[in-house]
Order: C-alpha cells, then sequence, then structure tokens
C-alpha cells in the first residue's frame, strides 16, 4: 500500500502507477485538507493532515481485507504530501508500516513561508510571518514553527528516502540536507540532477522508478519484516 498526498494529483498519479503496475501494490490516495474531495479551503500544511494520514494507516487492514501481520505499507509524498509523510513518520505508527519516501518537501511550515515571503515579496518574517503564525495557532491551534518535518524525522527510526531536485526553487534545495541529517538511519538520499520543484520523475522517469523500487524492496521484503520487528 502507498498513501501519497501533494498539492499537484497529476504528480501522485504517477508515483501511485510505480507502486500499482510496477510494484503490485494496493493504493490509497488521501486529498490533504482543501484539496480534491476533502472539504473546505484551509490549508494545513501536513501537519493536521498527518493525524488523517495515521486513521488511513490504522484503517488499512479493513479496508483491503488483509491481516496486519501480512499487511507492508510504503507511505510516499512530494512536496506538501512529502513534509505531511516526514510528520507522520514521527508518530507512532503500526508495525507494518515499513518505510517512508519523501520528495522536495520542507524543514517547516516557517521556514517555506519564510523564504516565500523574502522571495516573492523581500519582506522579512517580522512582523507579518509572526502574526499569521499567531492567528494560525488561535484558530487551528497550531503555529508555523510547530509544524516541523525537521522536528519530526528526528523521531524516526523507521527507513526513509529522501528524494529533491538541485535547481529546486520553491522550496529550495538547501531544506533536504538538514532533514537528512536529522534523521537517524536507516536512511538514503537522491539529489536529482537539474531538477526543479516536484520535477524528479518528469525529468529522471527511469531512475526515480530504479531508486523508488530499490529503497522500498530493501526494506520492505518479508525477510527485512521479520528480521527487523
Amino acid at each position: 500500500v502507498v498513501h501519497g498526498y501533494t498539492n499537484n494529483s497529476i504528480d501522485m498519479l504517477h508515483i501511485a502507477r510505480i507502486y500499482n503496475k510496477e510494484m503490485h501494490y494496493n493504493i490509497v490516495l488521501p486529498d490533504l485538507h482543501g484539496h480534491g474531495l476533502t472539504g473546505g479551503n484551509d490549508i494545513q500544511m501536513g501537519w493536521k493532515d498527518r493525524i488523517d494520514v495515521l486513521k488511513w494507516i490504522e484503517m488499512a487492514p479493513k479496508t483491503f481485507g488483509i491481516s496486519a501481520d501480512s499487511m507492508r505499507i510504503v507511505v510516499h509524498g512530494i512536496s506538501m504530501g512529502a513534509a505531511t509523510t516526514m510528520c507522520v513518520s514521527g508518530e507512532k505508527t503500526p508495525k507494518y508500516v515499513r518505510c517512508f519516501v519523501e520528495d522536495c518537501g520542507y524543514t517547516s511550515a516557517w521556514d517555506e513561508f519564510k523564504h516565500e515571503l523574502h522571495g516573492r515579496y523581500s519582506l522579512p518574517a517580522f512582523p507579518l510571518l509572526y502574526t499569521a503564525s499567531w492567528l494560525t495557532k488561535a484558530k487551528y491551534g497550531w503555529s508555523f514553527k510547530e509544524a516541523s518535518p525537521l522536528k519530526q524525522v528526528a523521531k524516526c527510526t523507521k527507513p526513509m528516502l529522501f528524494i529533491h531536485g538541485d535547481k529546486d526553487t520553491f522550496v529550495p534545495t538547501w531544506m533536504v540536507y538538514p532533514l537528512y541529517e536529522a534523521k537517524p538511519h536507516p536512511k538514503k538520499l537522491w539529489i536529482a540532477p537539474g531538477s526543479g520543484h516536484a520535477f524528479a520523475y518528469r525529468d529522471h522517469r527511469k531512475e526515480y522508478i530504479k531508486k523508488v523500487e530499490e529503497f522500498v524492496n530493501q526494506y520492505n521484503t518479508l525477510h527485512y519484516c521479520r528480521t527487523s520487528e
């Protein structure tokens, strides 16, 4: 099973095809808050979305009619979906969640908003970002610094593959390095040469598929599952 989340559903469908057609997995593609068939206009930057994904994971055995003992789940996301994936990874997950793949996720909502505020409008973080974070905390119960994939991956002990394009300016490439350093082993990093934001698959289709398959097969085999429990 692969769970995917992204602002661009077309991108995630390409990734879902790898798991379904190439690797013969069942697929679940939940929409994030304010996207697709999920109601509302409020985006939660992957932070509250992690709670929804944890519920999907809990429901998976019953949904697919497969016993938990024989189920092996991969959580894979792109962009905000990658941030969601990393936020999920820091929570307690069932044994049947075996590994994670994150593609071009950000270090925190604060860092991403700060980057965009400066890059698009040449504005400093103070006072606008501080005010917006405070209002989000008051309305939704979380702050921009609290929504931190960086802090979450530091708590993750399950395998994770990090993917990022070296020409990404939307979620700048530098963000993947502190994420990778914070994550305990086992882990692997692939920097896609020449790729902008969320373009690693489009630019390097064969290599992307190979990287994902090799990583997932390494940590999602029946042998690994038995020896790691």
